[in-house]
């Protein structure tokens, strides 16, 4: 009988670590779950962190860009500014050999036809650029317009 006894102790035993084995094993495949849980949201993550580096050096590439654009942008008005002011000296001076040509033409025909010379004091004036910058439009609106 004892070797019964000790028979079915050890079946009891045997029992016992049977459902410590499934408790363990269950255990087990939680843990590996939570860490393939994990490994996935590190993956996850690592594509998120690489598609921001992308945005940013996107991102980075269009400023450069854009800079790029408004150097040029900044250059082209100055070369216009210049080329505006280069424009009013030129038409400045046009004007005034224009006028500078038609009394000297005037002159020598007077003399050619022996009469006097002419004075040129009823003749239109043109104002030099300074004159006209200085000088205020009159508008309808303004009181001292009337």
């Amino acid at each position: 009988m004892s070797q019964l006894f000790h028979l079915g102790e050890r079946m009891d035993e045997h029992a016992s670590l049977k459902a410590d084995l499934a408790g363990l094993t269950f255990q087990l495949r939680e843990e590996k779950n939570n860490v393939l849980a994990e490994e996935k949201e590190i993956k996850a993550l690592k594509l998120k962190v690489r598609n921001q580096d992308e945005a940013g050096a996107l991102a980075a590439a269009e400023n450069v860009s854009v800079r790029e654009q408004l150097e040029q942008r900044e250059e082209e008005v100055c070369n216009l500014r210049c080329a505006m002011e280069t424009f009013d000296v030129e038409k400045t001076m046009a004007v005034n050999g224009t006028i500078v040509q038609y009394k000297m033409d005037n002159t020598s025909e007077a003399e050619l036809q022996g009469i006097p010379a002419p004075t040129f004091e009823g003749e239109p004036w043109i104002p030099n650029r300074t004159e006209t910058e200085e000088t205020p439009e009159l508008v309808a609106d303004d009181p001292l317009a009337s």
